[in-house]
């Protein structure tokens, strides 16, 4: 995965990649600041159906549980 990222990529500048990300769905103008993406903005932007997000994030909330115990 890691090869096609570089491939498609790769060549671009820091500033093409800027211009790329900032035509994201995600993506909102923070203007001058920073504005975190959350894991469910992420996903319902790759078009994970709600469900599933729900389904993601239950996932996750078990695994920080255990992972809390160790």
């Amino acid at each position: 995965m890691l090869a096609d990222v570089l491939r498609e990529y790769g060549t671009l500048t820091r500033w093409q990649i800027v211009a790329l990300v900032h035509t994201l769905p995600e993506w909102r103008d923070p203007h001058g600041s920073s504005i975190p993406i959350s894991l469910r903005e992420l996903l319902a932007a790759g078009g994970v159906d709600e469900s599933d997000v729900e389904e993601i994030e239950a996932a996750m909330l078990r695994d920080e549980a255990v992972c809390s115990l160790l």
